[in-house]
């Protein structure tokens, strides 16, 4: 059976991924910023479809565009919040890492 033993340089190693999952995190901002940005638009395509012009064809596309950005967006939401919830988890553990 062999063990787990700490690498040599951990800290650094540590550090780095901490720094990694940081810009992770505002990537995974960025997304949900544009996802939120999209469903807006679709909203507003949706909205615009009751137009006594519109035909069902675009009525039903428009649907399917806010159903999609709708979930897109919910997936963004959860992304974010979950990678915020394990950054905290990696920062703390750097902490207690942390050479004195």
């Amino acid at each position: 059976m062999s063990t787990m033993h700490e690498p040599e340089h951990s800290f650094e190693v540590y550090w780095h991924l901490v720094k990694r999952k940081h810009l992770e995190l505002l990537e995974l901002r960025s997304e949900k910023e544009s996802a939120h940005r999209d469903y807006v638009e679709a909203w507003f395509e949706f909205m615009a479809m009751g137009h006594p012009e519109a035909l069902k064809e675009d009525k039903e596309k428009a649907s399917s565009s806010l159903q999609s950005c709708g979930a897109a967006r919910e997936r963004a939401i959860l992304a974010v919040s979950e990678a915020e919830r394990r950054l905290i988890l990696f920062e703390e553990c750097l902490r207690q890492c942390t050479p004195t």
